[in-house]
């Protein structure tokens, strides 16, 4: 199973979301672009990768967060649009997500490095994937520039948990399990 760990986005954030992004939607939709569902919306928090021992990752998970009382919640706040993996030729167009939890990422990354598939990424950057583009465009890459000072209404928010999730085969997403900060 593809897994990784994910932030919810709060439906004022993510009606927000889509109403800002509907101008680069519809100036990307003829060019070979997948887009994600706004409801499969969330903010990508760390990539762990293929995972066999599905209820081992989750049982030490559970320690984790039962372990880190201290967090109880991070604020997040939606940047500009952006491309990974840059936007010369992007495959992945996203809303970039600016957060408290650097950190946190660290901390989690660094514990849980032995179950990722990929090192942590000191250029790791939080995101909400809006769309996948393949294979990777020039035309997209300048559309996204051009978008990219498009904000959301609503930008601000913060959040007491954190998801585990599964990437499907055909691109959607499975919730498997929530574990929320402050020990509970």
């Amino acid at each position: 199973m593809k897994l990784f760990l994910a932030f919810p986005l709060p439906d004022p954030v993510r009606q927000a979301l889509a109403e800002t992004s509907e101008p680069l939607r519809t100036a990307i939709i003829r060019q070979g672009v997948r887009f994600v569902k706004p409801e499969k919306w969330h903010a990508t928090a760390m990539y762990i990768g293929d995972v066999e021992k599905v209820e081992e990752l989750q049982a030490e998970l559970r320690n984790f967060f039962a372990a880190h009382t201290e967090l109880k919640s991070l604020a997040m706040k939606m940047k500009s649009f952006g491309g990974f993996p840059g936007l010369q030729r992007p495959k992945v167009v996203f809303a970039e997500i600016e957060a408290d939890f650097q950190s946190f990422y660290w901390e989690l990354a660094t514990a849980f490095e032995s179950w990722c598939t990929t090192r942590p990424d000191p250029e790791w950057q939080g995101h909400v994937t809006l769309a996948r583009v393949s294979p990777g465009s020039k035309i997209v890459g300048h559309i996204v520039r051009d978008k990219a000072r498009l904000v959301p209404s609503v930008t601000e928010w913060t959040t007491t948990e954190v998801v585990l999730m599964e990437s499907m085969p055909e691109g959607s997403y499975r919730e498997i399990e929530t574990y929320r900060f402050g020990g509970n």
